[in-house]
């Protein structure tokens, strides 16, 4: 059995206090051959209800000594559970728990912004302290944000658009 995050029981209250029902802890998943906890080493993933809505959440602290090393072991389970996820339990929708220190100090950076949009990411963002949801990636930015940045030697700029149905980008090159 996997080792909780040390979050865990605080994103699990924190669901518990929105409404949702947890109905796995941890959420097994089996594709191809490969045993999956939705959770390896030090995390843990939940699954819960509400509304006849069903979740599995990532969560993750980020609490290593790199951010970025952070990020790309988060990524790669991300992408491994949502795929497990596709094909054997399609009516959840994952989402990664961040803490929000963590959310604001690297998620809003112009990087952060483009992997949430280029992985399609679905976050949750959680005060570990309050044992709070804070927000989703699809109400927590509440304002529309433009970023600038080079790609091969072209400048394009990034605008997010916080719309009713949720949160949407837009690539244009700028001129």
């Amino acid at each position: 059995m996997p080792e909780r995050d040390i979050f865990h029981d605080a994103v699990k209250n924190a669901l518990v206090k929105e409404g949702w029902t947890i109905t796995d802890d941890p959420l097994f998943l089996e594709f191809g051959g490969v045993d999956m906890y939705v959770d390896l080493g030090a995390e843990k993933v939940l699954a819960a209800e509400k509304d006849g809505q069903k979740i599995a959440v990532e969560i993750k602290s980020f609490v290593g000594a790199s951010i970025i090393s952070e990020f790309h072991k988060a990524l790669g389970q991300f992408m491994n559970y949502r795929l497990a996820l596709k094909v054997q339990n399609p009516e959840h929708a994952l989402y990664l728990a961040v803490p929000l220190d963590i959310y604001e100090s690297f998620f809003t950076l112009v990087f952060g912004q483009a992997a949430i949009q280029s992985y399609q990411l679905k976050l949750i963002v959680y005060d570990e302290k309050k044992e709070v949801i804070k927000g989703s990636i699809t109400c927590f930015l509440q304002m529309a944000l433009k970023f600038s940045f080079e790609i091969v030697g072209r400048r394009y700029r990034y605008t997010s658009h916080n719309a009713a149905v949720g949160y949407h980008w837009h690539l244009q090159q700028s001129r």
